[in-house]
């Protein structure tokens, strides 16, 4: 092996968790304004995404949290006071998870901190609102910025999405994706219905939803509740039958 290909070898490898994750879905973000502009990204989503990669929360992957606080002196008698929240962010081997028979072995990194104002004072000198949930965005600060150094949303953190071509080449390859998802969608759900449709006894049914049940449980929830019960009336058909053969 020559010494480049031995080099993206290892840049396959090194790089494999955050070349999945990188890309960021532009209708999880919204751009904000604070004296300077920048894109936002939605917390949950970053969640959401773990979740996809490494399985349910608290199997999979998880994160552990050390709260505290800091006072800082800034004239006579004021204080301005900041949460502080640690967080050390924990996984299992990639593609793998705890709620698996072979679960992977477990990572972890961090802690990272995130930090929010919970009393501070306005510019005429008066004391602000306490913010009460200042320990919950100090806690989602840090995990946000903990799954950033992980690879998660890396495309915003590197400044790609000041670049609006980027985003509009990421909204056509959504379209795209979404467009290939609804044709390969209705592909299977024509066959699965003329294969379900064919059977002749509740056996030969019950062998095929056995074929068809990744396909199904993966599909929305909806979707799939209407499917069951259409499956349902279908076995209910084949059971007369069968009841009148005998």
């Amino acid at each position: 092996m020559t010494e480049k290909k031995k080099d993206e070898a290892q840049t396959k490898e090194t790089m494999r968790l955050w070349d999945r994750v990188c890309k960021t879905d532009v209708d999880h973000t919204k751009e904000v304004s604070f004296g300077r502009k920048f894109t936002a990204i939605d917390a949950h989503s970053q969640i959401m995404e773990a979740t996809r990669l490494f399985g349910p929360v608290g199997e999979g992957w998880g994160y552990k949290n050390q709260f505290g606080s800091i006072t800082i002196p800034i004239s006579e008698g004021k204080d301005e006071v900041y949460v502080t929240c640690d967080v050390t962010i924990w996984w299992s081997e990639f593609g793998q998870w705890e709620g698996m028979a072979t679960p992977g072995n477990r990572r972890e990194f961090g802690p990272i901190r995130g930090m929010c104002q919970m009393k501070g004072y306005k510019a005429d000198g008066k004391v602000k609102p306490t913010d009460h949930d200042a320990a919950k965005k100090a806690m989602t600060d840090a995990l946000t910025k903990g799954l950033s150094h992980l690879g998660f949303n890396a495309d915003v953190f590197l400044g790609m999405f000041d670049d609006n071509k980027y985003v509009q080449d990421l909204k056509k390859e959504k379209d795209a994706a979404a467009g290939t998802a609804a044709e390969e969608y209705a592909q299977s759900r024509n066959k699965f219905i003329k294969d379900i449709g064919s059977c002749k006894a509740t056996k030969e049914m019950d062998a095929l939803l056995a074929d068809w049940k990744t396909w199904i449980d993966r599909l929305p929830p909806g979707t799939a509740v209407e499917l069951r019960g259409w499956v349902a009336k279908q076995k209910a058909e084949l059971k007369k039958g069968e009841g009148t053969s005998t």
